[in-house]
């Protein structure tokens, strides 16, 4: 840590060296003594060689006034914060001489993706220990923040009850999907009732098991959701679905969730309500809600076509005010190309509506970070094990071939227990620490035992999400 001071129209050099065997995150806290100064700070890292740092940086950031600046480091790597000052006496145009100090210290944390031990070790836990109504396994996992500080986990594909009972099948309860709400390290399953009735042999063989909260009797599986508030102040949670299994036979869909039920209760019983059918191609549905993103006064709602021939969907986009409904259809505008200046055109049309690149697996997140837009997914599943990058864009579609990696699923499908690896999601705050992005994927395999059942039941702790997550300062591109 230290002091350095910048007259008017001055600028100062610090240079930091990183750790030499591993990657790193170097974060720079600042403050400056006077408030009227207009300072600006960029951090910039080299890779280094023989003859020591390149001409030519490896990776850049920057933030105006106090605060932190962070950047990515690999081994052995220097990295210059260039501070400038800017600011000009307004009327004579002369600068201020004096002198203003700042005041600097640096960090270093490790960079590079790990696995989120805490969430991976919090849902394995609970499967190893669910009772007979309890969440033991999941996939396709989305999540949104609660008010109170909560967090609502969604999950598709859903197993209730002891994991080793789940094969054969016939002491577990499967749902179509499932809520699991977390308030603190309390973990509280969602179902639509009629739970730990299994071995109920009074019963008949369908009434002994669980309910699904969304849709029962039907496929309902999870998209992306955003927590509405009414005139009065309460929040209720807009939950996106899909309806089918990713063919022409599949439709969009939302729910409604009650706050107040969501972290009071243990059962829902909602039926979700079907949005407009909307075909660009005709034949293939575009399933809305896979992923929304609230930027500068519009939420944006990103879907996809479904089209059964490839697990690569083509992506489609609208938008609404941030304020509005994201369900209510009629104030959509839907993404319909761009023109000859670069500017986006927009169409009260669904079937005017214009494919983003690239496509996509069915799971994914749109956010926004270090001022870019960023699509995080898997790549193309041909690809197995695949990996999981973020594609960025200056603009909510302009997503190209440009790609960060971010991770490598370690499963793979040539292994013991045929583990595929499919989709991502952002988790956005799920970390206390805000320098550091969470993301999910699933695991399941396509083992089978004798009697032919598969999904997940014959390597239980296989059907789980798994979480890494990565600094932010990994979301960086030069080309973008």
């Amino acid at each position: 840590m230290g002091t350095t001071a910048i007259s008017p129209g001055g600028a100062a050099y610090l240079e930091i060296t990183g750790p030499t065997t591993t990657q790193s995150v170097l974060t720079m806290h600042l403050t400056q003594a006077s408030p009227d100064a207009d300072l600006r700070y960029l951090l910039v890292s080299w890779p280094t060689g023989p003859g020591g740092p390149s001409d030519t940086p490896s990776h850049w950031s920057r933030s105006t006034g106090d605060g932190d600046v962070s950047i990515s480091l690999e081994p052995g790597e220097v990295a210059t914060l260039i501070a400038v000052r800017t600011d000009l006496m307004g009327n004579a145009g002369d600068a201020d001489d004096a002198l203003i100090p700042i005041n600097w210290s640096a960090s270093v944390a490790q960079g590079g993706p790990r696995p989120t031990s805490t969430l991976n070790t919090m849902w394995s836990n609970r499967s190893a220990s669910a009772g007979c109504a309890d969440w033991s396994g999941g996939d396709a996992v989305q999540s949104t923040p609660l008010p109170e500080g909560g967090r609502a986990w969604f999950f598709s594909d859903t197993f209730l009850g002891d994991p080793s009972k789940q094969s054969p099948g016939t002491e577990v309860s499967y749902l179509r999907n499932s809520i699991v709400v977390q308030q603190g390290s309390t973990l509280r399953t969602i179902t639509g009732g009629r739970t730990c009735q299994e071995t109920n042999t009074n019963a008949d063989d369908w009434d002994r098991y669980a309910k699904t909260p969304a849709g029962e009797g039907a496929q309902y599986w999870t998209g992306d959701a955003k927590l509405l508030t009414d005139a009065i102040g309460v929040p209720d949670l807009v939950k996106f679905y899909y309806e089918g299994v990713g063919d022409e036979n599949t439709r969009a869909a939302y729910a409604r969730f009650s706050h107040t039920d969501l972290l009071n209760t243990n059962t829902a019983n909602v039926v979700p309500t079907r949005l407009q059918d909307c075909f660009v191609r005709q034949g293939y549905p575009v399933i809305w809600g896979a992923s929304l993103l609230d930027q500068a006064g519009m939420t944006y709602i990103y879907g996809w076509e479904a089209d059964a021939a490839s697990a690569d969907k083509r992506l489609y986009l609208a938008r609404t005010a941030s304020t509005a409904d994201p369900a209510d259809q009629t104030r959509w505008q839907y993404f319909a190309g761009t023109a000859a200046d670069g500017s986006a055109q927009w169409s009260p049309s669904c079937s005017a509506s214009t494919p983003l690149q690239p496509k996509s697996e069915v799971d994914f997140s749109v956010i926004y970070l270090n001022e870019r837009f960023w699509l995080v997914r898997h790549t193309p599943a041909s690809q197995a094990p695949g990996k999981i990058v973020a594609m960025p864009a200056t603009t909510p579609w302009g997503f190209g071939s440009d790609q960060v990696d971010l991770y490598t699923p370690p499963e793979t499908k040539t292994n013991p227990r045929y583990s595929s690896v499919y989709g991502a999601r952002v988790h956005v705050n799920a970390l206390p620490d805000r320098s550091r992005v969470v993301i999910s994927y699933t695991v399941s395999t396509s083992a089978t035992d004798l009697t032919c059942w598969t999904r997940g039941s014959s390597f239980p702790d296989n059907y789980q999400p798994r979480f890494f997550d990565v600094p932010t300062s990994a979301f960086f591109s030069k080309n973008t």
